[in-house]
């Protein structure tokens, strides 16, 4: 797993679903198919959460975030992120191999990008 870490600590994984317009139709297709599948008031799972694309846009809609890394520098980011924000996010990072911190059936919706 630190190699991993260490790829995504230095990789600019903020700028990976907006420096070109293919990965810019990933995210808007992705967010429009998952719009489909449940309504804004979710608990909802990030695991993954990369520096949070999905996680904020899920927040900004009204639903209940817990955003997950196992990269520190990604949860960083979204906590600088979360100080303009109006409402609070869970954050932390975390190895995806192991969610024991997580009671089963704690979410509606578990996003693993």
């Amino acid at each position: 797993m630190d190699n991993v870490v260490n790829y995504y600590e230095n990789y600019r994984e903020e700028d990976r679903l907006s420096t070109n317009n293919a990965r810019k139709i990933e995210f808007v297709t992705t967010t429009k198919m998952l719009d489909t599948l449940f309504d804004n008031k979710a608990a909802i799972l990030d695991c993954a959460a990369g520096t949070g694309a999905y996680a904020f846009y899920f927040a900004d809609k009204g639903n209940q975030v817990t955003a997950t890394d196992i990269t520190p520098r990604h949860i960083e980011y979204i906590k600088e992120i979360l100080k303009s924000k109006s409402y609070n996010m869970r954050t932390e990072v975390l190895d995806a191999t192991n969610m024991n911190c997580f009671s089963d059936e704690s979410f509606d919706v578990v996003l693993n990008m």
